[in-house]
């Protein structure tokens, strides 16, 4: 057996017994909701009880970051001009469930776009609150990128979605002694697990629906890694979303994250217990819900530039990046800029906007995920100035599509979209 998996099991006859481990501070009823998922799949997160004791005799008072800590951040937090700060409900001992929104000041034109992340589920995976505190830093900055990332999206954080359980040092559970991570499917859910459910249902119900949600851990190895769902629980189409998803982001951080393949679940069906698995079975490819597992020991770190990627990453997914622009002249390149196409995903039609400065037909191809080309278009207008053509793609398969703009054989820009079903 296993020293990790003999850990596991000693760990919980000792809770079962009712008995103390020593260097933990409060008895945690025993519970096995952690140790796999209905299919027998080991925990996604990985767990090490001895480890665990460690990091938080290292880290010090839970984990390094508790309940205070996080209360001191929202009174700074609150301070930015970009950043809302409300309650979305409580937790079993009626801590406040702290919700973060964070966008621009500015009323926009269309509704943007909608992103979600909630950490420290697992109270000792600190980590993931780490990460998410880097994230934030990165939205509330005044550089250029951060100003784009406001004006195109919303995000929601959750920082502490698991307060009870940091509060009383239980390494996963909430204070009722349940792992909430996987108790999506029980009936009745958990307090934390209605609030956080009750509000995902709220924003998908909305104008602006969440189509990125990160659920963030840290796994007790010594890697970085996306949770990946195989087809077999999704489908082949959620699946090629997920890797150009994972790898478009592991490209801001290639060293350090890992590719998208490193932990592959769901291989024999879909999990029903996780946040992923209600987006899933509920919303499909509309939602790109993953779990990001960053590194949970003593040698964790680089929060900063895993964060950097993470959004980088967001962004490039949902279309809002800077656009990569080719001259096929020697010149510098031409001023012109292809804006994301609205709505995506969309599941017959969209629309792509473009800003040009010169005089010149734009032509639009779009090609399929092997590069095919399936549709050719061209504009009636040729003027400088701001641009969209609606593109009719209801005769095509679901899928993931580029699109490939030049502005009179003179400059060049691709981007992704993607139609569902």
């Amino acid at each position: 057996m296993k020293k990790t998996a003999f850990l596991v099991i000693l760990f919980s006859l000792l809770f079962a017994f009712g008995l103390q481990s020593q260097g933990l501070n409060h008895f945690v009823p025993f519970t096995t909701d952690y140790t796999f998922d209905e299919f027998g799949n080991p925990d996604k997160c990985g767990y090490d009880a001895e480890l665990a004791k460690r990091l938080l005799e290292t880290l010090g008072d839970h984990w390094g970051y508790g309940y205070a800590d996080l209360l001191a951040d929202l009174q700074r937090w609150r301070t930015s001009l970009y950043v809302t700060v409300d309650s979305i409900g409580a937790s079993v001992q009626n801590r406040a469930i702290w919700e973060l929104t964070i966008t621009a000041s500015t009323t926009p034109v269309q509704p943007r776009r909608t992103v979600y992340i909630h950490a420290r589920t697992h109270p000792g995976e600190v980590q993931s609150f780490w990460v998410t505190d880097e994230i934030i830093n990165i939205l509330l900055s005044e550089d250029a990128f951060a100003q784009q990332v406001r004006e195109a999206c919303v995000f929601y954080i959750i920082p502490m979605y698991n307060p009870d359980g940091v509060e009383l040092e239980y390494p996963r559970e909430n204070a009722n002694g349940i792992d909430i991570e996987s108790n999506w499917n029980k009936s009745p859910v958990q307090p934390e697990v209605a609030v956080l459910r009750g509000r995902f249902q709220q924003l998908m119900n909305s104008d602006a629906p969440i189509e990125v949600a990160l659920n963030m851990h840290s796994a007790y190895g010594t890697v970085r890694y996306f949770v990946y769902h195989d087809a077999v629980g999704t489908s082949a189409e959620f699946a090629d979303l997920e890797r150009a998803f994972i790898e478009g982001t592991r490209s801001y951080f290639p060293g350090g994250i890992q590719p998208w393949n490193y932990f592959i679940s769901w291989k024999s069906g879909t999990a029903t217990q996780y946040p992923e698995s209600w987006f899933w079975l509920n919303f499909r490819e509309k939602v790109m819900a993953l779990t990001y597992e960053d590194m949970n020991n003593p040698a964790a770190g680089q929060y900063d530039r895993t964060a950097h990627a993470l959004v980088h990453g967001i962004m490039d997914y949902l279309n809002r990046g800077s656009s990569a622009v080719f001259s096929n002249t020697n010149t510098q390149p031409l001023d012109f800029a292809i804006a994301h196409n609205y709505p995506n995903p969309f599941n017959s039609g969209t629309t792509i906007q473009w800003r040009q400065s010169m005089i010149g037909q734009a032509d639009i191809g779009i090609y399929n995920s092997v590069g095919k080309k399936v549709i050719a278009a061209t504009s009636a207008e040729d003027f400088a100035g701001d641009h969209a053509l609606h593109i009719d793609m209801n005769h095509l398969p679901a899928g993931v599509y580029f699109y490939r703009l030049s502005i009179g054989g003179k400059a060049m820009a691709v981007k992704r979209m993607v139609l569902v079903r």
